[in-house]
């Protein structure tokens, strides 16, 4: 079981305390959404803050990536509007694989229409959002972790 230390992970206008495993292992989060500007805009976002970024344009290639996965995957960031997947049954997916893995939801709707129904805790970004908002909340969800 790895250790977890407390790091800082520092944006032009954010400073945050982030659980890290080590130095040497950042944190990695899976990236998810079939808007290709916008995944690379978020990639940047956070591989600019120190996290390393794995990108998937559907739930069924993140799902590919998870399992062929030799390391850990610590965060999940999905879109939930997407083809073949949504970001909604990814999730579910996910929590029966992986039950410790959390999962950010992010939608152009708000919360209320987004056509799905995803429980009162589940952690959720409506977009547009600034790239501190992103770093921010994945922070919150990071220091949720078990």
């Amino acid at each position: 079981m790895r250790q977890q230390t407390r790091q800082a992970v520092t944006h032009p206008s954010i400073s945050i305390g982030m659980p890290s495993l080590s130095a040497f292992e950042p944190i990695t989060i899976l990236l998810v959404d079939d808007d290709d500007q916008l995944r690379e805009l978020c990639r940047s976002f956070l591989a600019d803050s120190g996290f390393r970024v794995l990108e998937a344009d559907n739930g069924l290639e993140a799902l590919l990536i998870a399992i062929e996965r030799k390391g850990a995957i610590d965060l999940v960031i999905t879109d939930l509007a997407m083809p073949q997947m949504s970001g909604a049954e990814l999730g579910r997916v996910f929590r029966e694989i992986f039950p410790s893995l959390n999962v950010l939801y992010m939608s152009g709707s708000p919360r209320e229409t987004v056509g799905v129904e995803l429980p009162a805790d589940c952690p959720f970004l409506p977009k547009p959002f600034a790239p501190d908002a992103l770093v921010n909340a994945a922070g919150r969800v990071l220091e949720r972790r078990p």
